[in-house]
């Protein structure tokens, strides 16, 4: 999957979770938790539909603080090729 597919797969699975915030106007680097955009409740919930609709399996070794941070840290730690050399911790 490439770059732009996988951010088109996250923004879905964001509207899914959270369908009163219009993921498509979210920068790439806007603080998904710290804006409230998700609740940390709720990135449960994304790591389900993100497997589900991308069909890959996250494994616990990627499941790193700051991995559901913000759209670009998420394409980054689970669907691009550097994915399992990304640290997500700030």
């Amino acid at each position: 999957m490439n770059k732009s597919d996988a951010e088109t797969l996250v923004r879905e699975c964001l509207q899914r979770v959270n369908p009163n915030t219009d993921f498509n106007t979210v920068s790439n680097e806007t603080s998904l938790l710290e804006n409230r955009f998700i609740t940390s409740f709720q990135v449960l919930d994304l790591l389900l539909l993100l497997e589900q609709s991308s069909g890959n399996r996250i494994t616990a070794q990627q499941l790193l603080p700051g991995c559901f941070k913000n759209i670009a840290v998420i394409v980054n730690s689970f669907f691009t090729l550097e994915a399992e050399d990304v640290f997500c911790r700030e």
